[in-house]
């Protein structure tokens, strides 16, 4: 008795699948919900764009209005730290009250300093036989920006 229902009750829903899948559908008459374009007397704003450097202006909802400067590639500025000091945290984490081991400053780190500072790049003064920890390392590297400690 109980096969029978479920039999008869398959036959029902693929007969109504069939059906649905069948049946004729309406044309759909579409319309369009864009707000027609309005356009303002005068004439366009003069914006002050800077001399160097590059600036955009744009409306939320309708993306970006316009641009100024070039397209060229530029530095990665500190990006490049921050992904080392995410790097270095992901395999030597540091626990609570850690400062992780001990790098020692070697003549090549003073003299990249040197280089580095020459070429007017944001560096933190090191000597050579310093010792810091990896806590003081990710610091130096972190909050006044030194492009030399990431080398070390």
């Amino acid at each position: 008795m109980r096969g029978r229902i479920l039999l008869g009750l398959a036959v029902l829903g693929a007969a109504a699948l069939g059906l649905n899948y069948l049946r004729p559908v309406p044309a759909v008459a579409a319309t369009s919900s864009v707000v027609s374009q309005k356009t303002i007397a005068g004439s366009a704003p003069a914006l002050p764009w800077p001399s160097a450097g590059s600036a955009a202006v744009g409306v939320s909802g309708l993306g970006k209005l316009a641009d100024s400067g070039n397209e060229t590639q530029v530095p990665t500025a500190s990006v490049a730290k921050v992904m080392t000091a995410l790097v270095v945290m992901h395999d030597k984490p540091l626990g609570l009250g850690q400062t992780g081991p001990s790098i020692t400053v070697t003549d090549e780190d003073v003299q990249a300093y040197q280089t580095d500072l020459q070429q007017k790049q944001s560096v933190v003064a090191v000597q050579a036989g310093e010792v810091l920890t990896q806590y003081q390392v990710l610091q130096a590297m972190l909050i006044p920006s030194g492009n030399n400690i990431a080398e070390l």
